[in-house]
This record gives C-alpha cells, structure tokens and sequence, in this order.
C-alpha cells in the first residue's frame, strides 16, 4: 500500500504519542505520496500558540522519503475524540 500512497488526510488530529508515531511512519515510508493535510481537533487547536507551533515543527521534523510532499495543517471547529485517516492511493 505505501508504494502507491499518493494522499493522507488526518481529521480531528490531537498530537498524542501515538498519531505522531503514525505520521512518522507514513511520512518516512510514502516513498510516492504527495500530500498530507492535518486537520487539528477542536480542542488541539484552541491550544496555546507555541503547542501547535511546536506541534507543526515536530511533523515538519520528520524524515520524508517522498521529495514531493507537500504537508498542511488546519483545524476544525467539530470536536471529535478520535483521529479520522483517509488514505488514497
């Protein structure tokens, strides 16, 4: 599957140990993938300024294989208390 990842979406994103450690994966693993969008949950984003920013950092940090890939951060205002991933290939 990760041969083929062109996209990654990840909705209601909370920066926990765990998602980071997924994005971590797809990110050092999508050798193809183009785009990543994280939408933060509404409780991550009315976090202080320097959380996210440090929050952004870190995925922006992290091992890419894929030299194309364009990653964007956002937040929505429907709060969810899980991660939603949409993967597509």
């Amino acid at each position: 599957m990760l041969k083929c990842l062109r996209k990654v979406e990840i909705k209601y994103f909370g920066g926990s140990g765990s998602e980071l450690d997924l994005v971590r994966f797809l990110l050092g693993n999508g050798s193809v993938m183009k785009e990543m969008d994280i939408t933060y949950s509404t409780t991550q984003a009315k976090a202080d300024k320097a959380t996210l920013t440090f929050l952004n950092d870190m995925v922006l940090a992290f091992t890419k294989v894929s030299p194309d890939v364009a990653i964007s951060f956002s937040w929505n205002r429907f709060c969810r208390d899980y991660a939603q991933i949409y993967i597509a290939c």
